[in-house]
């Protein structure tokens, strides 16, 4: 009779409680700024936010919280600014996933002339800051008559997530077997057919990675909308805050509500899909 194992008693060493105490205080350093701003938000007056700082409502009355976000909602426009926003990022979403996957498939699959040196000139677009090509795509716009439109900031957002979207997405697509292409042509799959009903279906991991980057960049970018939209009914949430912002005096009880309101929902998203961007960033860099 084979001899049972005793379980051996958890221990932690002190580099492991070190770290784990390390650890803890950079994701507390991380996650208070946004614990404050949401009890901050829930102060009824500017004056009690400067007053103190750091410290928690005096009056924790929900009705007049609810009253206070209703009025933010409501007077600050956010509803108007929400709806762009969601138009402008969902449409973001569609053309950078469905551009760079069948560019990342090309550039991983198949073969063409000149294949590595337009990847490397897309890898470029990775370096480049924003304020390097804001003129020139100032200008593009202006004679395209794109100023001033929710297409300008599509096809600005799209342009700018491209390269990293592409990257991601080639990495992970190089390291899956070629033999699958290679049974599926077999069968009678041309590229389109590969491409769409074998690539795809396993690429979706890092389709959410691309996916949940894309959407949080094209939420939160406020210089590209500061420049190219003017017309109040075309804003986005980032810019439709500084409605809040006076000559004299700023709202800060309205501005952080309607900052909450813009924040939260992203967060929300980022955690519930937090597994899927894991596996994209990291299955691309796994070899067979």
């Amino acid at each position: 009779m084979s001899e049972t194992s005793t379980s051996r008693p958890f221990h932690l060493s002190l580099p492991v409680l070190l770290l784990y105490a390390f650890l803890i205080a950079v994701s507390a350093a991380m996650f208070f700024p946004l614990i404050w701003m949401t009890y901050s938000s829930f102060k009824a007056t500017s004056f009690e936010i400067m007053l103190n700082p750091w410290g928690f409502p005096k009056d924790w009355d929900f009705s007049r919280i609810a009253a206070q976000y209703a009025y933010t909602w409501t007077e600050g426009n956010i509803g108007t600014y929400v709806w762009n926003s969601v138009a402008i990022t969902l449409a973001t979403l569609v053309v950078v996933l469905v551009c760079s996957s069948m560019a990342a498939y090309a550039f991983s699959r198949l073969w063409f002339p000149g294949r590595d040196t337009i990847f490397t000139i897309f890898l470029i677009g990775l370096i480049i800051p924003t304020e390097a090509f804001l003129i020139p795509l100032f200008i593009e716009f202006r004679e395209l008559n794109l100023l001033d439109t929710r297409w300008c900031l599509i096809l600005a957002y799209s342009g700018t997530a491209l390269p990293l979207s592409i990257y991601i997405l080639r990495a992970f697509m190089v390291n899956l077997p070629r033999d699958l292409d290679e049974s599926a042509i077999i069968d009678g799959c041309t590229s389109w057919g590969v491409f769409g009903r074998i690539i795809v279906p396993l690429i979706t991991p890092a389709l959410a990675t691309v996916g949940i980057f894309t959407a949080l960049g094209a939420w939160n970018e406020f210089l590209l909308a500061l420049i190219f939209i003017e017309s109040e009914s075309l804003k986005t949430l980032p810019l439709g805050l500084l409605a809040f912002y006076g000559y004299h005096k700023v709202e800060y009880h309205y501005l952080l509500c309607g900052l909450t309101m813009t924040t939260i929902p992203m967060i929300a998203i980022y955690l519930i899909f937090q597994r899927q961007i894991v596996e994209g960033l990291t299955a691309g860099a796994l070899k067979e």
